[in-house]
């Protein structure tokens, strides 16, 4: 496991990962987060990356929007990120908001993306890509679908699973259609 790990650029830990950031990608990230408004020296964020590659995965924008009033009104600043094509999601989310999250756009590299993750307080989406990304150093908040925390839960730094439990999860045949057929989603 460590030859692999380490040819990847990643520390092995017995109960995760640790991502090594090289300074260009920290330098990225302060650069990022500074071009769309964001300063870290103003305290710290979370991470929201409201995106799933499958609908089923998604949280539905209001709720992002609310758990983001909820933590300007704790004092707690909000930063959204999304990828290519997710821009009508950042939109729904604006719509619904009442307090004012930064929101990245256009997407940000993944690079760019591990640098702003390991420099946020915490990490709150859906089961993606992006929380496995954050588990290689900060909390990682998640929200499951479909599909099992137990299953596809990452590996590393705290993680807090939301996960409703439905009789039929984890759903098998969620990947090939966009609506739960018993109505769950």
């Amino acid at each position: 496991m460590t030859l692999l790990t380490s040819a990847l650029g990643a520390t092995w830990l017995r109960d995760g990962w640790d991502a090594v950031i090289s300074t260009a990608m920290e330098d990225a990230a302060k650069e990022r987060l500074a071009m769309d408004g964001a300063k870290p020296e103003e305290g710290p964020f979370v991470l929201i990356h409201p995106a799933a590659k499958w609908p089923l995965r998604r949280w539905p924008p209001e709720k992002f929007a609310e758990a983001i009033d909820l933590l300007s009104e704790k004092g707690i600043r909000s930063i959204v990120n999304a990828g290519p094509g997710e821009e009508p999601l950042l939109d729904a989310i604006r719509e619904k908001c009442r307090s004012k999250p930064i929101y990245l756009w256009p997407p940000v590299p993944l690079d760019t993306l591990m640098g702003i993750l390991r420099i946020s307080a915490a990490y709150l989406g859906n089961d993606s890509g992006p929380m496995h990304m954050a588990a290689a150093g900060v909390p990682a908040i998640s929200i499951f679908g479909p599909s099992s925390p137990q299953r596809a839960a990452p590996r590393g730094s705290p993680f807090f699973p939301f996960y409703s439990a439905l009789e039929c999860s984890p759903c098998q045949p969620y990947y090939t259609r966009d609506t739960c057929h018993r109505g769950h989603n």
